[in-house]
């Protein structure tokens, strides 16, 4: 998950050329550029998925830290 954020769609970048990558998002419409042998998944298929397939998995999903300030001061 996170694959359309900034650090995910530069790993993506990285990773397609020698790796299969199944792809996780909200919207697989924000992900549908990318081009290659990806697999994109929505949540909804989620549990329809056997993570045993999968040699290993990257969570990137997470708050925005650029969204606002980190500190009251």
């Amino acid at each position: 998950a996170g694959a359309s954020g900034f650090i995910g769609r530069k790993l993506v970048a990285v990773l397609q050329s020698k790796h299969e990558l199944t792809l996780l998002g909200r919207d697989v419409k924000k992900l549908s550029h990318y081009e290659g042998p990806i697999t994109l998944l929505s949540w909804e298929m989620l549990p329809h998925i056997d993570a045993r397939n999968y040699d290993a998995i990257i969570n990137l999903r997470g708050y925005n830290v650029a969204e606002s300030r980190w500190t009251d001061i």
